[in-house]
């Protein structure tokens, strides 16, 4: 692959998955300024399985998010180490036929 179609498919990984860990976070404090039915706050039972609700579904997004960024930080680390390498073996190689 070139390295414009690399670049383009590591921002296409980092970038949405920061984006879906920022919105966990705000939708974590957004949702939880919403104002629950008196029924909800009432009962305990209800009350604290809305609150694990929407502790799990904070945590999926920002895991989902944390895995594209990550595969995206891990994709520009490779393609970076197989360009330093592929330009470490061209020196060597250069540098073999000077000696020769």
């Amino acid at each position: 692959m070139d390295k414009h179609k690399d670049k383009q498919t590591e921002n296409l990984l980092m970038y949405p998955g920061m984006a879906l860990m920022c919105a966990a976070v705000a939708y974590f404090y957004l949702a939880g300024l919403v104002r629950l039915p008196e029924g909800v706050v009432q009962d305990t039972l209800q009350l604290a399985l809305w609150q694990l609700e929407l502790v799990r579904e904070t945590l999926a997004l920002f895991v989902t998010g944390a895995v594209l960024a990550a595969g995206g930080w891990g994709l520009s680390v490779f393609n970076a180490w197989r360009r330093w390498s592929q330009a470490g073996r061209h020196s060597a190689a250069i540098v073999d036929k000077e000696t020769e």
